[in-house]
């Protein structure tokens, strides 16, 4: 016998020999020897041609960056390539968690994707990045990206931590109110305080909260006064996925402490008109007296109004009540 294996022996015994690559030949020559006067015999059985299947293998270059990102918004995306040989179907790209979501185009994103199909799979690049809805309590995220495929070996690629940080929110509807001098800072407000930024999964439960304060910048007279706003917290489920900014650009008014002085006539019928001293008057002062809203108001200084009464109005000094 001559060939890749040894010689056979007299006893029937298996030759076997290795056919490397395609269009390899394999000779086969039989020489056959009389074995003194016994009968001989040649028998040629069972011929069997095996294939051993080339390996199927997954590969990829490149490596994956951090995406980081803020609450709300998808995070930009970073790529790698991968290939396949000998592929008996696709590959399948599975991110290390839903908080991630796969591509072949960079645009249209899910939750896996498949890379090509059985036989060669040519360097395709795969993008990865975090979905909007990532939140700030589970991060930072990060895995090994699985790919896997029938007949393959699994390949694991690592993505490393990736961020989500809290969306700023800001507070609206607010406005500061003026007031007489007091001789102190505070400050009060009108309105509803309304958030600004929420995103919609989370309506209703973001909510504001805390003590707030409010206070001009000092207590003297002044007009536009800027008046600052503290305390507001944010409370509810979704809350420590943003932060709040107070209240910012609010101002207003410390008129003059009003005062009378004094009024006259003290005394009088159908529409009377009296001349009321003081101090802290304005040009929207409103004026009743003994609980009566007088008829007609003429400002001549801070110091000075004139008002029309109606009949039977009683008319002394300590029955008349400016207010602004």
């Amino acid at each position: 016998m001559i060939g890749d294996g040894t010689a056979l022996s007299y006893a029937f015994q298996e030759f076997t020999a290795n056919i490397i690559g395609t269009g390899t030949t394999l000779d086969i020559r039989f020489n056959c020897f009389a074995n003194g006067a016994a009968a001989e015999e040649l028998a040629i059985d069972n011929f069997r041609l095996i294939q051993t299947p080339a390996s199927t293998t997954i590969s990829t270059t490149g490596t994956p960056s951090a995406v980081n990102t803020t609450y709300g918004t998808v995070s930009s995306s970073t790529t790698f390539n991968v290939s396949g040989a000998n592929m008996t179907a696709g590959i399948l790209v599975t991110p290390p968690n839903t908080n991630f979501e796969v591509s072949l185009n960079n645009s249209t994103f899910s939750n896996t994707v498949t890379v090509g199909a059985a036989g060669t799979i040519a360097s395709t690049p795969v993008y990865i990045r975090l979905k909007a809805t990532a939140t700030v309590a589970g991060s930072p995220y990060s895995g090994n990206i699985v790919l896997s495929s029938s007949g393959a070996t699994n390949v694991n690629v690592s993505m490393p931590n990736s961020t989500v940080t809290a969306k700023g929110l800001t507070i609206t509807g607010l406005t500061a109110n003026n007031k007489p001098f007091d001789g102190n800072n505070t400050a009060t407000l009108s309105g509803t305080a309304t958030l600004v930024g929420v995103e919609t999964i989370d309506n209703g439960n973001v909510t504001l909260s805390g003590i707030v304060t409010a206070t001009f910048n000092n207590a003297t007279v002044g007009n536009n006064k800027p008046v600052t706003v503290t305390g507001y917290t944010l409370a509810g489920s979704a809350a420590t996925n943003y932060t709040v900014s107070q209240p910012i650009g609010l101002t207003a008014n410390i008129t003059p402490a009003i005062s009378i002085i004094s009024s006259a006539p003290t005394s009088g019928g159908t529409d009377t008109r009296i001349t009321i001293t003081g101090t802290g008057f304005t040009a929207g002062s409103v004026v009743t007296v003994g609980g009566i809203a007088v008829r007609r108001i003429w400002y001549y200084s801070p110091t000075q109004i004139v008002v029309q009464v109606g009949d039977n109005t009683p008319l002394a000094t300590n029955n008349i009540v400016v207010d602004g």
